[in-house]
């Protein structure tokens, strides 16, 4: 059995909100990582701002890419016209 961490997204692409206790956790984890690599980098440079903004880019696809098979109806472009 799969158990679904996220729902997806209405409309776009991504997912939205946690449904498992598994969800929340793993958010967490995102979100503390993201918050550890805003507070130990250097903001002083434009190189140091450059890094962070990669920092956060790489961290939120490995946090995609880890839980893509837990999104409940998968990770996938959904229009308007999908919920009709």
């Amino acid at each position: 059995m799969n158990k679904y961490w996220f729902k997806a997204k209405r409309i776009g692409w991504g997912i939205s909100s946690p449904i498992s206790w598994e969800g929340w956790l793993a958010f967490i984890i995102f979100l503390a990582c993201i918050i550890l690599e805003i507070c130990f980098a250097d903001k002083s440079s434009t190189k140091g701002i450059i890094q962070l903004i990669l920092e956060i880019l790489a961290t939120s696809f490995i946090f995609l890419f880890a839980v893509k098979n837990k999104v409940k109806g998968g990770l996938k472009w959904r229009s308007r016209d999908d919920d009709e």
